[in-house]
This record gives C-alpha cells, structure tokens and sequence, in this order.
C-alpha cells in the first residue's frame, strides 16, 4: 500500500467547523440554562437570525463527532498499526487532554448547584442528578453516559462521555482488526449504522444511551471515512476540478434523497459528512495563510463546551441575589455578554490551564513506555484536540520509495 504524503495534510479548515459546532451548542442550551420554563423560540434574543441554533443546535453534537473520526484517524491510525504508540500511550494522552478541565468543570457544576440549592432553598432547574453520590461518581470517571441517557450536573459533557467509548473501539478496531484499511473502516461503519437502526426500531426513537452511543459510533466511522477519501481520492473530490463535477453532483444529489426519505439520518449522518468532506477537500482553505494563522480558535471549542454551563450557572447565581429579573435574558445584548463571556473564558482556559495541565501530565506519564514516541514534523502526532506546532505543520515529509 502506497504511503501519503503527510506533509500536506494539514488540520486548519476543521478548526473553524469544531468551533461553530461549539457555538451552536451553546446557543441551543442558552433557552434552557436561563429561563425555569423554555420560552417560545420565537421570543429569544435575535429569534429570526438565530433561529436555526436555536431550533437545530442540538445536531452540532453529530458534527463534532465525524471531526473527532477524521481527526483522529489523521493522528493516531498510522502510529497504531505501525505499533508507534502504545495503549497506554494513547489512552493517557487522552486523559491527559481531556480530563484536567472535566474534572475542574464537574467540580465547579456541582459545587455552584449546592450554592444555588443553599441560597434559594430549592433546586436549579437543569442538570440536577436524580442521584447525587452516584452520578457524581459516573462522572468523575468520564462514564456518565455509558448507562443513563440522564444529563447531570455538568450536563454537556454526555457527548464526551459516550465518545470515550468510541476511542476504546477505534483502537481495538486499529490495532487487532485484521482488514485492509479502508476495508476496516468501511466495515466497522457498517456494522454501527446496523445496530443504530436495529436499536431505533427497538426502542421506537425515545432517547436512550444506546442510541447515542451506536450514533457516535457512525458518525465517528464517518470521520474514518472522509480522512480515507481525502488521503486517496484527493483528486476525485476536489471542487476545483472538472473531474468532480459529476461525483459531488451525484453526492448532494444523494443526501437530497436521503433527506426526503429519511430527515432524521439525513441531518445526523449525511449532511454533516458530505459538508465536512467538502470542506477538507477545498485545497484553497487548508493552503490559506490567513487561515492558518487563526485557526487557534479551534482551541477553544473543548473549554467552551465544557465552561457554558458553570458560566450560564453562576450568572443566574448573581442575578438572583442582586435582585435582577431572569427577563433580562430575552435582551440580545445580555445574549452577547452570555456568548464572549464563555469564549473568553474558553480562550484563555487552554494556553493558561488545560495545555500546562496535559504537559504536567504527559511528562508524569512518558516514562511508562520503554520505547517512547517521538514526534516528527508533519507526523500528525499532536493531541486531536490540538494544533501540530507550526514548525511541524510547516516542515514536509519526503515520501518513502
């Protein structure tokens, strides 16, 4: 099997879309964390331009999860097979990156949930766990959604929650799967697509931990899929060839049907598949220097998601001593306020806690492999969640012969 070139492989185009997934989570959770009864929509600050997050936000969550398939198939497929990185390598890079800001966020819901509980002598009206010691618990370990399809305390952290389990199958699928790669990919896709469905018409639809958990795995093949295409079809998907043309014609044409038939799988699965691969395609987005320079906001996008509900939390808090109606939030610039101050928080939350934090603990953790990785430019090795230095991104790997 050919190798590719990784050197042009770069990762900027999806920081953009990781970081408007954020935001259209935030914007849908924002009629739920301020008012004790969810007003009509068509009441929210801006209801006519923000209308589509604050009626459909909720599908950002399939969105991060094809990014989190292409990303990490972009980083840890290659290094996996080749027996690069190890198990332990890679599951304490991800703990490493993701728990130091979850526990510090649990700890933050569960204490400002308490405070609230004290000061108003009853309960917030969202995220209270129906069992304190044990979902505190489930939480504390990344777990609590393995079994619940419940949201408690720090309540955006489900999606998260069920991806955990997800890394656990793409690295027993990487590693110990013996198909041809895109044969394996391909395969374990399928299979996810046939339990979802399977458990939909068990379960008629209602909401259920293993729904999410067989969707995150379909739409994290997804992922799988477009990073296979983009390294070995490059040519066939690119926009700006007339060879395309017929194949994203056949595409869109394809989701259209879908849609018609099945709106549902339609907005789960293939619209944020084909509108991800089109954009990974476009060579004028990855190749942008403009782009390249503030793609660090994709930084941003883990510490949003987890700090908008503490944020959102301690706002009420504050109102409800200082006697300020929770009217107040159907004011656009209350809004504003609401959406800088978490992206503020976010920004400064990676280079000042969550990065020194997975430094402290990959230095604590690196000397558990006799054989340690050693990063070379270009080799895609960096956290999925973060950004390769620039040096590295900028250095090309000579193709082996």
């Amino acid at each position: 099997m050919p190798s590719h070139d990784r050197g042009h492989l770069t990762l900027h185009s999806v920081e953009f879309v990781r970081c408007f997934a954020s935001l259209s989570v935030i914007l849908w959770h924002y009629q739920f964390y301020f008012f004790p009864h969810p007003p009509p929509r068509s009441t929210l600050p801006l209801a006519l331009p923000l209308s589509l997050f604050y009626n459909s936000g909720f599908w950002a969550d399939q969105w991060l999860w094809v990014l989190s398939g292409y990303i990490f198939f972009f980083t840890y497929r290659d290094v996996l097979e080749t027996n690069r990185l190890s198990g332990t390598q890679f599951f304490l890079r991800r703990v490493a990156r993701l728990y130091p800001l979850h526990a510090t966020t649990l700890l933050l819901a569960a204490l400002l949930l308490y405070l609230y509980y004290c000061l108003f002598a009853a309960q917030y009206w969202f995220y209270v766990p129906s069992s304190w010691f044990a979902f505190f618990m489930l939480q504390l370990f990344m777990a609590s959604n393995w079994f619940s399809s419940e949201y408690t305390f720090n309540g955006p952290i489900w999606s998260v929650s069920v991806e955990i389990l997800i890394y656990i199958l793409f690295f027993f699928t990487t590693k110990y799967f013996p198909l041809e790669r895109i044969m394996k990919t391909l395969v374990v896709f399928i299979f996810s697509a046939i339990l979802y469905v399977i458990i939909i018409q068990v379960t008629h639809g209602r909401i259920n931990f293993m729904i999410w958990i067989a969707q995150c795995a379909v739409c994290f093949y997804l992922g799988g899929i477009i990073y296979e295409i983009k390294t070995k079809y490059s040519a066939f998907v690119s926009p700006m060839t007339a060879k395309s043309v017929f194949l994203w014609t056949t595409i869109v044409s394809a989701v259209v049907v879908c849609y018609s038939l099945r709106p549902t799988y339609a907005t789960a699965f293939a619209i944020p598949a084909v509108a991800i691969l089109l954009i990974v395609s476009i060579d004028m987005i990855e190749k942008s220097k403009f782009v390249s320079r503030i793609s660090w906001i994709g930084n941003m996008t883990y510490g949003s998601y987890l700090l908008q509900f503490p944020v959102a939390l301690c706002m009420v808090i504050v109102m409800n001593i200082s006697g300020i109606n929770l009217q107040v939030a159907y004011s656009p610039a209350f809004l504003g306020v609401y959406v800088v101050t978490v992206f503020t928080l976010a920004a400064l939350s990676y280079p000042f806690f969550e990065a020194p934090a997975r430094r402290a603990l990959t230095a604590m953790i690196r000397p558990v492999s006799n054989n340690p990785l050693k990063p070379a430019p270009g080799s895609g090795l960096w956290p999925a969640r973060e950004r390769a230095p620039p040096s590295a991104r900028s250095t090309p790997v000579k193709r082996s012969r």
